[in-house]
């Protein structure tokens, strides 16, 4: 019999590329948001598995919608990208953030326990839960100083998950994901933002965009990478939490300069505004990560480097 999994925000980012990746591998897909119309399902649409997954609607602070979603389907897995994930926007929504990304997933692992106990479970956590730190991020990092509301609604859910995890014996993991990016991010992520306004340029729409600053250090994964780690670290035997990540850094500048230099273009600098009005609140100036951990779990490692990924999103914007 094939092995059932929910995944909660599947017409985001990851999703998609999660969704895409169990279909391969012959699971029977169960597909849940808030709602679901044509335009929500771009993603799923690129993918050409749409009507490969049965879309599901219904609210997650809603117990028992959860109750009757857990009873029918019976699935082996869940994994949980509901929420909001964008820091920019939680600072204009801080209390939506909340609710979404943190009171949903005690909602979720309470049914759980409740109806599901064996099911496992994936939470999407974040890198930033630690805020900014002066060495390379670790499950070991035991200190928490996260730094704008996203960060503080990811660590709530991150603790409920290793509580759950504890107290009720779930196997409940939380996957402490760093930036992961895709053609598929949403248009108000930064390197969304630079692959579409480099494309724009490359084709003579447009002559310039704007940035907030083009120092800030990440470390830069491609999201079809991630989902792949995401459900090896599911099949382990017992559970444990795990950075994804590629342990090496870029600056925006870095992303910017090697966008132009894929469409021919030098002088990249004269093309971007710097605008102090887009920087964000709180920087975090450096984010890195060591993979490690989940390296020696489940032989995952990244296969997409910065400047094939890049290259995988420009190519896109430049199709579109």
């Amino acid at each position: 019999m094939n092995k059932v999994a929910i995944i909660t925000g599947i017409t985001g980012q990851d999703g998609a590329y999660l969704a895409r990746l169990l279909l391969d591998k012959k699971y029977r897909v169960i597909g849940c948001a808030p709602t679901i119309s044509e335009k929500d399902c771009w993603r799923l649409d690129h993918f050409g598995i749409t009507k490969k997954i049965k879309l599901v609607t219904g609210s997650l602070l809603d117990q028992n919608y959860l109750r009757l979603l857990l009873k029918k389907y019976q699935p082996q897995e869940l994994y949980n990208f509901a929420g909001q994930s964008s820091v920019a926007r939680s600072w204009e929504q801080p209390i939506e953030t909340m609710e979404t990304n943190a009171l949903v997933v005690a909602q979720l692992l309470e049914a759980l326990r409740l109806y599901a106990p064996k099911t496992k479970f994936f939470q999407a956590s974040s890198a930033e839960i630690y805020g900014q730190t002066d060495g390379i991020i670790t499950e070991k990092n035991t200190t928490f100083h996260p730094v704008n509301p996203y960060g503080i609604s990811k660590l709530a859910a991150h603790q409920m998950v290793a509580t759950y995890r504890t107290r009720y014996g779930l196997f409940a993991v939380n996957g402490i994901l760093f930036n992961h990016e895709s053609p598929l991010r949403m248009p108000d992520f930064v390197t969304k933002i630079m692959s579409h306004s480099v494309a724009e340029i490359a084709r003579g729409i447009r002559k310039t965009f704007s940035l907030g600053s083009l120092t800030a250090r990440r470390d830069f994964g491609y999201a079809a990478d991630f989902v792949d780690g995401m459900w090896r670290l599911m099949q382990v035997p017992r559970p444990y939490d795990a950075v994804f990540c590629t342990g090496e850094t870029h600056s925006i500048g870095d992303f910017a300069r090697e966008a132009f230099a894929i469409v021919g273009i030098k002088d990249w600098r004269n093309h971007i505004i710097l605008d102090p009005n887009l920087a964000r609140k709180r920087e975090i100036k450096t984010m890195r990560g060591d993979h490690r951990l989940l390296t020696k779990l489940t032989g995952w490692k990244p296969v997409v480097g910065f400047c094939e990924l890049v290259k995988i999103m420009i190519d896109f914007e430049m199709k579109q």
